[in-house]
C-alpha cells in the first residue's frame, strides 16, 4: 500500500499515512487528492497536496583549477546558505558564494549569505572529498572536543564505536545542523557527535587471571599455621 508523511492533526505530529484513495498527477510538480488514514492513530480523512515543480538554477562548479557550468534542481521554498553541502550527480558539493542580479539583465550583481531558491541564485560550488565532524567527548566533568575529516557519506549511528584520538568512543548522540537530533545520519548533514570512552575491562579480567596461584604445599602450610596458631608451634 502506498503512503505518504503527512501532518496528523489527531497525533499532533507527522506520521506515515495509508493512502485508501488517490487522484495523482505529476505534469506539473505532484498533485495528490484523495482519502488517507494515519498509521499510528488510524483516524481517516481527505488530504490535497500540491507540490511546485522543482527549479532549475544556474550552478558553477569549480573543478580542477577551471569552473564548469553545471544545473541544480531545487524547491522553490528552499533556503541556500553559503557553507552548507549540497547533492550533486558529480558529488557532495560546498557552496562558496551565491549570486543574484545576473538573471535580471542588468549590470549589477551582488553576493550574499544566503538566499531562497525562487529568487534564483546563481550557485558557486566546489566538489568535496571530506567533511570535517566537531565531536564532543563528555569524561566525568569535563568535555574534550575533537574534530575528524570524514567522506561526506559517511553514515554514523548512535551506539556505534569509533577511533578518536588514538581511543574507542561511543556515539551517544547525533545533532544536525538544523539542530535536530537524530539516531542515524551522513556525516555532511552533521553539526556535532556527542560521544563518551568506551570503558575496557579487558585488563581488570586479565590481571584477575594473572594473579600467582598457591602451590599445594603452600596452601598445607597455611592450614596449619592456623591450626597452631602465629607462631607455628603447637599448644601444649
Amino acid at each position: 500500500m502506498q503512503q505518504l508523511e503527512l501532518e496528523c492533526e489527531s497525533c499532533d505530529d507527522t506520521t506515515l499515512h495509508d493512502v485508501l484513495k488517490a487522484q495523482m498527477s505529476q505534469k506539473r510538480g505532484f498533485s495528490f487528492q484523495g482519502t488517507v488514514r494515519c498509521s499510528e492513530c488510524g483516524a481517516t480523512r481527505h488530504a490535497e497536496i500540491q507540490v511546485p515543480p522543482p527549479l532549475e538554477l544556474e550552478l558553477r562548479l569549480s573543478e580542477g583549477g577551471e569552473t564548469v557550468r553545471e544545473k541544480l534542481l531545487a524547491e522553490p521554498g528552499d533556503l541556500l546558505q553559503v557553507g552548507e553541502l549540497l547533492s550533486h550527480a558529480r558529488g557532495p558539493l560546498e557552496v562558496t558564494a551565491l549570486e543574484l542580479g545576473a538573471r535580471r539583465g542588468t549590470a549589477s550583481t551582488k553576493r550574499v549569505q544566503q538566499a531562497e531558491a525562487r529568487e534564483r541564485p546563481i550557485i558557486w560550488a566546489r566538489l568535496v572529498a571530506t567533511v570535517r565532524v566537531r565531536f564532543a567527548l563528555h569524561h566525568e566533568s569535563e568535555t574534550l572536543s575533537l574534530k575528524q575529516e570524514l567522506p561526506p557519506e559517511t553514515e554514523l549511528a548512535v551506539g556505534m564505536v569509533l577511533q578518536l584520538d588514538g581511543r574507542a568512543a561511543v556515539i551517544e548522540a547525533l545533532h544536525l545542523r538544523g539542530g535536530r537530533r537524530v539516531t542515524k545520519a551522513a556525516a555532511w548533514d552533521l553539526k556535532r557527535v556527542t560521544c563518551r570512552w568506551r570503558q575496557d575491562r579487558r585488563g581488570r579480567r586479565g590481571d584477575s587471571r594473572r594473579r600467582p596461584q598457591r602451590t599445594s604445599s603452600e596452601s598445607s602450610d597455611e592450614a596449619r599455621k592456623r591450626l597452631t596458631g602465629h607462631g607455628g608451634r603447637r599448644k601444649g
